[in-house]
């Protein structure tokens, strides 16, 4: 479904699109870029502020996946506002829903989005009992599996006012990275680095970055969707489901995914389509 075509720069901007929501993809993606530093030594994973402060997390996790700042990642009053807003989705948002897209999919491992925070380290990826000292685990959800054979990690793409959501699949055995785009972008270099060293930490060898077919997927027409279809891609590739929707369903996905998290359900999330 989703194949590689002939490469190209892909240029587009959501505030060419739509005028009146420009609050996420809205503004040019080099701004900032300048003081960034990003670096990838054999596997290391590093990202490094101009000021060169960087972010490790605690080891005290558990076996569903990580723990860092308590509470932070549960969405709150403003995070949900955005949902029925037409605003930016906090990742808070785009975990808990891609949370409970794995449940039940074993093979599956989803990589936790704070990866792309700004300063985030990691260098190991393993069971528990073999961390080194030292060593900053990449935060997934599970802790670890040794017979994954999907990984998700949804990607949040920062500069300055620049706000986007993209979405990586990584397939263990053909050693390969498949890339999603809403705006039919490239990816930026610093990203493509960093998504390539997580590949190879998790897979043990270099992985072949191929990004999808433009029109093998939606096409993102306004400022502010760009984490529904995501979650949405990352849906339809686990699921084997069509890759197109109507802007009708996405403000569905918005409504149904607010009360679904506002009511705290406890059944899986269930889209309408």
């Amino acid at each position: 479904m989703f194949e590689k075509t002939s490469e190209g720069s892909r240029n587009h901007s959501c505030d060419q699109q739509e005028q009146q929501q420009p609050r996420e993809c809205n503004a040019s993606r080099d701004v900032c870029m300048e003081s960034m530093v990003k670096e990838f030594d054999g596997g290391n994973i590093e990202q490094k502020t101009s000021n060169n402060d960087t972010i490790e997390l605690d080891d005290n996790d558990d076996e569903e996946g990580i723990k860092y700042e308590l509470g932070q990642d549960h969405p709150t009053t403003q995070h949900l506002q955005r949902l029925i807003k037409n605003e930016y989705l906090d990742d808070s948002i785009i975990m808990r829903v891609l949370q409970d897209l794995r449940m039940g999919m074993e093979s599956v491992v989803l990589i936790d989005a704070i990866i792309w925070t700004d300063g985030f380290v990691s260098n190991f990826w393993g069971p528990r009992q073999l961390k080194p000292k030292g060593r900053a685990k990449l935060p997934t959800i599970p802790y670890y599996d040794e017979k994954w054979e999907t990984a998700v990690a949804p990607i949040n793409i920062s500069f300055g006012e620049y706000k986007h959501w993209t979405l990586a699949v990584i397939k263990k055995k053909l050693k390969k990275i498949t890339y999603f785009d809403p705006l039919k972008d490239d990816l930026p270099h610093g990203h493509l680095i960093k998504l390539l060293a997580i590949a190879q930490l998790m897979v043990g060898s270099p992985c072949e970055f191929v990004p999808a077919a433009p029109e093998s997927f939606m096409t993102q027409t306004d400022g502010y969707n760009c984490g529904v279809i995501a979650c949405l891609l990352a849906r339809s590739y686990l699921l084997h489901l069509s890759p197109f929707w109507s802007q009708k369903q996405l403000a569905q996905w918005r409504q149904r995914v607010h009360d679904w998290i506002k009511n705290d359900e406890t059944e899986p999330l269930d889209l309408g389509f």
